[in-house]
């Protein structure tokens, strides 16, 4: 994986005054250098309002920088239906002594990170989001003080065109091209939940996606939606026993003569996009009453080192499965990819 690791991640972030929060940070290796330009001021009765570029609250990466993400690469459902980042205002509130939050927002763009590069599909009016997130037990001593339950929506209005949704490999390639003429909105729901109990973190998520297909049948009556889902099912376990949940560092650095910090980790997934049991040959024509279905199952298992402090060496081995490809991913239905990555926090 040369580009990750030939990639610099730049950045700052502070307060000004006891209200005001500020974050900049970019990869100037980068063509689209800009990651999070975000200000956030704190408001009376637990509010905080956020404004400009940073991640949409949606899925489970969505709160999570990339040194608490125990594996090299987000899920592939996540990759495909997730949002990333965009440009937006958002607005949340805790309450229950913090245990519960309620995030919503409006953002630009809908597509997702998927398809940046797909501009075929038009957007109105952007995205809507409302995410909830609660910490049940966060007060108690027990193997579920660490448990968070979060629930996702979002809506956008989309214009007459051919859907951006597909699935892509590690290899950012497309199981299926965009065939499908879709309008009206895009919808999502998703479900994640993560705990850390002792030496573990456990991690897992649902999500659901569809594109309406109003108007788009030869006669122009409404099509059955073109909708995805799929799970996500990670882990890790540091061997060395410290607390996943208070994980700084090791307690015995490379630098004091101690072995630094040895984790496993593991992750199961599946995701699809179309209808069960339609054919390609019945369902070859963007306008066809039901999409067909393409899938792909994924299982990634790895090592993590951390020698000092917030730094990490990360091995990760990848296998993919395809069924229902139709591009150049079909000419290998059967995937693995290895990866190493080094990443240093200051």
């Amino acid at each position: 994986d040369a580009s990750g690791l030939t990639s610099t991640r730049l950045g700052i972030k502070g307060r000004i005054g006891r209200r005001l929060a500020f974050e900049v940070s970019g990869d100037p290796t980068d063509t689209s250098p800009w990651r999070d330009v975000k200000m956030s001021y704190s408001l009376p009765g637990s509010l905080v309002a956020t404004g400009g570029q940073f991640k949409v609250p949606f899925g489970l990466d969505a709160h999570r920088n990339a040194f608490e993400r125990p594996l090299v690469y987000q899920s592939r459902l996540g990759d495909a239906y997730g949002l990333g980042r965009d440009q937006g205002v958002s607005l949340e509130w805790r309450t229950w002594r913090k245990r519960l939050t309620v995030e919503a927002g409006s953002f630009v763009h809908s597509a997702g990170p998927a398809a940046e590069d797909r501009p075929s599909l038009g957007f109105r009016t952007g995205t809507t989001t409302v995410r909830v997130a609660a910490s049940p037990f966060g007060r108690s001593r027990g193997p579920l003080a660490s448990l968070a339950i979060g629930v996702g929506l979002t809506r956008g209005a989309i214009s007459e065109a051919p859907s951006t949704l597909t699935l892509q490999t590690t290899a950012n390639e497309d199981l299926t091209r965009p065939t499908y003429w879709a309008n009206g909105t895009r919808r999502r729901l998703g479900l994640d939940l993560e705990a850390q109990p002792g030496p573990l973190t456990l991690a897992a998520e649902l999500i659901h996606i569809e594109d309406t297909r109003r108007g788009q049948g030869n006669g122009d009556e409404d099509l059955r939606p073109l909708g995805g889902d799929g799970w996500s099912f990670e882990g890790a376990w540091l061997l060395t026993g410290e607390s996943s949940r208070k994980f700084k560092g090791p307690r015995r650095s490379v630098f004091a003569g101690g072995p630094g910090a040895l984790a496993l980790v593991a992750r199961v997934e599946q995701a699809r996009l179309g209808h069960p049991g339609v054919a390609w040959l019945d369902a070859s024509s963007p306008r066809a009453t039901a999409p067909a279905m393409s899938q792909l199952h994924a299982v990634t298992a790895g090592v993590n080192w951390y020698p000092v402090g917030k730094s990490r060496l990360q091995f990760n081995l990848i296998h993919e499965r395809l069924l229902g490809a139709t591009t150049a991913a079909a000419r290998a239905p059967r995937q693995t990819t290895a990866v190493i990555r080094f990443q240093l926090y200051l």
